[in-house]
């Protein structure tokens, strides 16, 4: 068991020694400045995690996520969207008024945002433990393409380009060595995309910082402090990032085009309570069909509201961050319904970037 110790300390120490000749070779080779660079290492817990480990103390091991400070203006932690939202306002609901004031904040970043050229590229895309994989299973709910039909947008197989940005793994070890509960997933954002009709179909957001909390969660661990996380998360980490980011790379000079975002069946319990909010109804007894009913977030309170709910702020941060292509945009949101999904009537909403 000594002998086992050793060895394992031997093994540690020699993946720390390649993990800094990585970050003196990346510091060199990519301009990087002289802001501190997070391993993305946190010191060992003084609790075993329930149900996985028996001996032992956990500890979290992550990937080596590149420069960043933890006062990085442009980090994705520190912009509020539907990943961060969830996670840090961990109330249901989220009142009508405060939802007001956040969708009026929202357009004021949004007529402010100067227009620059793209914060994000391919090598932080790679670097922060993105894949792009093509072929996950997805399909577009009948109530979303009915909802597109009568837009004339086609959701057939030959119009649709599926898209499935699959974050890091994170895997947690114990002084053995063992390597155990490794297929936890850093965050996932799933999209459906249709390039030639300006559309993206939102099927499924779930940040890394959610997943790391749930893991956390899950093993009986404490939650990690806000500078923890910060050093476990990549600098390009939100949806708003993500989505713009692949949709360019289809587009290309093209991207400009991009008029509809679809979000399919909200489960986001904040948005879903400021849905309910808008309609003066009780909590999730919305029945509305398409054509459902449209807000103008330039005229209506109940259109801000929506776009200051979770699920709307990644669009703000979508028009704010990318107005030297999208020029000035603004959003009329639609909320409709459809067939009841398991306890909970599915909500939809089809946000349409307007010209103005």
């Amino acid at each position: 068991m000594a002998s086992m110790g050793i060895k394992c300390r031997r093994v540690i120490a020699a993946s720390l020694l390649i993990t800094l000749s990585i970050l003196v070779f990346t510091f060199f080779n990519h301009g990087q400045s002289s802001t501190a660079v997070n391993y993305g290492i946190i010191q060992p817990r003084t609790a075993a995690p329930v149900g996985v480990l028996t001996t032992g103390v956990a500890k979290k091991v992550a990937v080596l996520f590149g420069r960043r400070s933890d006062a990085d203006p442009i980090h994705s932690f520190h912009r509020s969207e539907q990943g961060n939202a969830t996670i840090f306002k961990r109330d249901d609901t989220l009142p009508l008024a405060e939802a007001i004031a956040n969708g009026k904040r929202y357009l004021g970043i949004i007529a402010a945002a100067a227009p620059k050229d793209p914060i994000w590229t391919q090598h932080d895309f790679d670097i922060g433990g993105w894949e792009d994989d093509k072929d996950y299973p997805q399909t577009v709910d009948p109530t979303v393409a009915k909802a597109l039909s009568d837009l004339k947008i086609p959701t057939d197989p030959a119009a649709i380009q599926k898209t499935s940005a699959q974050q890091f793994k994170m895997g947690f070890e114990n002084m053995n060595c063992q390597i155990v509960n490794d297929d936890q997933s850093g965050g996932q954002y799933l999209q459906t995309y249709i390039p030639a009709h300006g559309t993206i179909i939102t099927n499924s957001i779930i940040s890394p910082q959610a997943n790391i909390y749930n893991a956390f969660e899950q093993m009986g661990q404490p939650r990690p402090t806000p500078q923890e996380l910060r050093r476990m998360i990549p600098r390009m980490n939100r949806w708003s990032d993500i989505v713009w980011f692949l949709w360019a790379k289809k587009t290309g000079a093209f991207a400009d085009d991009l008029r509809y975002i679809v979000k399919d069946n909200i489960v986001n319990k904040p948005t879903r309570s400021v849905i309910d909010q808008v309609f003066g109804i009780p909590a999730n007894t919305l029945e509305l069909q398409w054509p459902g009913k449209t807000f103008d977030v330039r005229n209506s309170d109940q259109g801000k509201a929506l776009l200051g709910s979770p699920l709307g702020s990644g669009i703000a941060w979508v028009l704010a961050d990318n107005k030297k292509v999208l020029g000035n945009r603004s959003v009329k949101i639609t909320i409709f319904t459809g067939e009841p999904n398991g306890k909970a009537t599915k909500y939809f909403a089809i946000f349409e970037l307007v010209r103005v």
